[in-house]
């Protein structure tokens, strides 16, 4: 990034998992990802149709899948 400059990251989020397709994250995951990071915004949001999300966290049981979308500025130094 550029000085001053901001991320805008969109990951799957559910149960951490990886396919040849995809990574999933779950939280340990994105903290992981991003230590050092200072995070500015962070929502989720997850499927309740196949055309609907909402906002909010998969369920706690994993059998959910969604998205997090993260607004994060770069380490100083």
């Amino acid at each position: 990034l550029t000085p001053g400059g901001i991320l805008v990251l969109t990951v799957p989020y559910g149960r951490a998992h990886e396919d040849d397709f995809q990574r999933v994250y779950d939280s340990a995951g994105l903290h992981e990802l991003l230590a050092g990071w200072t995070i500015v915004h962070s929502e989720f949001a997850r499927p309740t149709g196949s055309v609907t999300w909402v906002p909010g966290e998969p369920s706690a049981d994993g059998e959910d899948h969604g998205v997090a979308l993260i607004v994060a500025t770069p380490p100083v130094g």
